[in-house]
This record gives C-alpha cells, structure tokens and sequence, in this order.
C-alpha cells in the first residue's frame, strides 16, 4: 500500500530496467500506483491485461537491437550528438561529460519505451515531440539513495572525524558542509543528524553549529527534499532511537524533524556551469562524480580543492 514498491522502482529504473504500474482506475486500492506515478519512477501505465504486451514488446526490441552488427546504424553517433544538443537547448544543461555508458542506457530506455529500434529514430521522435526532452533529461539524474547508505562509513564519520573537525576551531562557531548531487535530501539530513548527535555528545563542541548546503541538478529532487517527508521504509534504514528522535509519523510515512530541516540549504545547482560553495569543512559528493566522464572529472577536481579549507575533508564517492 501507499509507498511500497517506489523505492524499487526508483532502484530499478535507475540500473537501465523496464517499470511499469497499472493504470489507477483500474486498482481496487489505489495508492501504491499512484504513490509510484507521482515519484517519476513508471515508464508505462496500463491496465494489468495490458503489461504483459508492453514487457514483451520491449524486450523483443532489445533482443533485436543486440542481434545487429557492429556498425550497422553508422548514423547513431550523429544522432546522439543531435540528442544532446537538443537537451542543452532545452534545458540549459548540457549532458556531453556523462559516461558514454550512462547516456546510452538511458537513451536507450527511452527507446524502449517508445519501441525505437536506434537512435536515429529516437532523434526524430523527440524532434516531432520535444516534451520528450524533458523526461529524457530527468531520466538522466534519476538517483537512488538512503538515510546512512553504507552504515560503517557514517559510523566512522561520527565516531573519528566529525569530533576533530568540531574541536580543532572551524572559522567562528559554525561549520560549512556541501552535499553534491543530493538527489532528495536523504545524505544531507543524514549529515545533519550525523552533527548534532556529535555535538550533543562531546562537550568540546558545545556552541558549535553546522550549516549544510545540499545541491542537486534536478528541480523535483530537491523540492522533494525540502518537504522532508519520507515513506514509511526509511525505517530500515536507521537505529529506531535515531528515527524516534528525529522524525515524526506523518500519514503512511515520516516527516524530519524542523530542526534537522533549518540545518540544510537546498539548492538547485550545476557542478558544471555554477560556482562552487567555498570555505567549506566538508564536502560530500557520492552520487556525481560517478556519472561523469574522467575528463570533466578532472576539470572539476580542482574547484572541488578550491572549495575547501585547508585540512578539511572530502567524502567521495566514485
């Protein structure tokens, strides 16, 4: 019910695979599609007698795309440069320095939904139907992640190095934290939360305050993150004393706690073309760098080292 089955989904969609979800209407109980539909995260809606038609068409089109030579549509290359010039047309942003391997499985689940055997016909279709640029640029920042996502590394952030950081003497009282590619906000209040359990434990802290900065690319991210609420699965994500202390039930799911909300400044940003944050103690980027083609990766390296002080930290992911 509710929101069971989108976190799936999401993890789905974003490794390249099919979703689908019955049309509403056609539930007896409705919420779980709907829940699914709003998040993004469905490819094809139908009635239930309909999916299995949808599901085998896709995969006949892939088996087909995998059975042609090498080399047989000589017009792809062209046509996935046409794609991504009509992205950055679009929507200012260009998507040129993803992965190679990146750009081709989302462009070719787009495809697959539509049942375009190349990418050539995929440029026509979105040239006929440019609203399809924009579900192809969201699909290119489709995120999956997880309060405390790889537990034994928030263990050692709490238990080593956030006390140096807190004690050693920040600029002033206040810490400055940036979260890069914070999807919908689940790393940034797990850093906030990560904060103010270290300062509330270490009497060398006290007065001390944190403020985190949390940026993404997508728009819908971060207005989900802003919200702070969250399915009722976060629960398997953290200690239940942490998830008494700063969450509240809020319908079928958790609402953060204020508190935890005022520590973090969401923002819609492009590590590509925006400045950086500066004067930072820590900065975190995980889920970026890791879609990124090595040559704009080290492009941005250097303003990643210009954005902290000396001695910080950097919380990678790649």
């Amino acid at each position: 019910m509710g929101s069971d089955g989108t976190l799936g989904l999401q993890a789905i969609k974003s490794q390249g695979g099919l979703t689908l979800a019955q049309s509403p209407k056609s539930a007896q109980f409705d919420s779980m599609p709907k829940s699914a539909i709003a998040a993004g995260c469905v490819d094809i809606v139908g009635l239930p007698a309909e999916l299995p038609s949808h599901i085998l068409r896709v995969t006949a089109d892939r088996q087909a795309a995998a059975l042609l030579p090498p080399g047989s549509d000589e017009s792809n290359a062209q046509a996935l440069s046409s794609i991504l010039q009509m992205v950055r047309d679009r929507s200012k942003h260009d998507l040129s320095d993803y992965k190679p391997s990146t750009l081709r499985r989302r462009i070719q689940r787009r495809m697959s939904v539509h049942g375009l055997a190349t990418k050539a016909d995929y440029e026509g279709f979105v040239r006929k139907n440019p609203q399809e640029l924009d579900l192809l640029f969201k699909e290119m920042l489709i995120g999956v992640t997880s309060f405390f996502r790889d537990l034994e590394v928030w263990q050692e952030l709490k238990g080593s190095i956030l006390p140096v950081l807190l004690t050693r003497g920040a600029e002033g009282n206040r810490l400055r934290a940036w979260v890069v590619g914070c999807s919908t906000g689940e790393e940034a209040y797990s850093l906030a939360m990560i904060f103010r359990e270290v300062i509330a434990e270490l009497p060398a802290a006290a007065g001390k305050s944190v403020q985190i900065f949390a940026s993404d690319l997508s728009a819908d991210a971060i207005s989900a993150a802003r919200k702070g609420r969250y399915p009722a699965k976060i629960a398997a994500d953290m200690d239940p004393a942490r998830l008494a202390k700063f969450f509240s039930t809020q319908g079928d799911g958790y609402l953060i706690d204020k508190q935890i909300r005022e520590m973090v400044l969401f923002a819609q940003h492009d590590v590509i073309l925006d400045p950086p944050f500066t004067r930072l103690d820590l900065l975190c980027c995980r889920n970026v760098l890791i879609y990124f083609n090595a040559t704009l990766q080290r492009r941005l390296m250097p303003l990643y080292s210009y954005s902290l002080r000396p001695g910080v930290l950097c919380f990678w992911g790649l």
